[in-house]
């Protein structure tokens, strides 16, 4: 939001309720946020995102910041990638800029009190990996039993990693290959994995 200056905005503003003051960011993808400033240079800018919810923007949850001071009337572009693990939902994300060369973006507050500068607090959406979607129950038909393997289980993504169990599944390990013959009655668990997020295990029973 391009906020301008006090008293049109003051130091703290919540931008909620439009359309165009949100986001929705993906798991395990990597995005770019843009911050201009006003006419007094040396400022810095520190992002947050409360992933846990906990209203406390931890150190931790310092997602970008600037490494250099900016000049006056300038744009930076700090990058920053989603981890898989904030739950799905709704977030506040939190954009500070200092005025100040003794204030760098790596040991900014988000909370602190400092004499110049903004803080503009927005909610963001965060979604995880798209689970896998197919049928719960599968018949699959075959002259011979042997014939029947997991690429023949119909799900989307197709690309989904198969697992023995549901522990192997959340672990992430003894993946299955597609050449795996089925056996009747025995359930399988597919995981959809986007940018190395894991997204929950689907059960399959054949």
């Amino acid at each position: 939001n391009n906020s301008g200056m006090d008293p049109v905005n003051p130091f703290y503003t919540y931008f909620a309720g439009q359309s165009n003051f949100t986001a929705t960011l993906q798991s395990g993808t990597s995005y770019t946020i843009q911050v201009s400033n006003g006419t007094a240079g040396t400022g810095n800018v520190a992002v947050w995102i409360d992933y846990n919810n906990n209203e406390l923007f931890e150190e931790s949850e310092k997602v970008t910041f600037t490494t250099t001071t900016m000049d006056g009337s300038s744009t930076v572009s700090l990058n920053f990638t989603v981890p898989c693990l904030p739950q799905s939902g709704v977030h506040r994300m939190r954009v500070r800029y200092v005025w100040g060369s003794a204030n760098p973006g790596s040991t900014m507050d988000p909370c602190a009190s400092y004499s110049w500068g903004e803080v503009e607090d927005y909610d963001v959406t965060i979604q995880a990996t798209p689970a896998v979607v197919g049928d719960n129950i599968q018949n699959i038909t075959v002259p011979l039993a042997g014939d029947a393997t997991l690429a023949q289980i119909v799900i989307n993504p197709t690309n989904a990693k198969w697992y023995a169990s549901e522990l192997d599944a959340l672990a992430a390990i003894n993946e299955l290959p597609l050449s795996t013959v089925l056996v009747s009655g025995t359930t399988y668990y597919a995981v959809n994995v986007v940018n190395n997020c894991a997204s929950q295990p689907f059960a399959v029973t054949v």
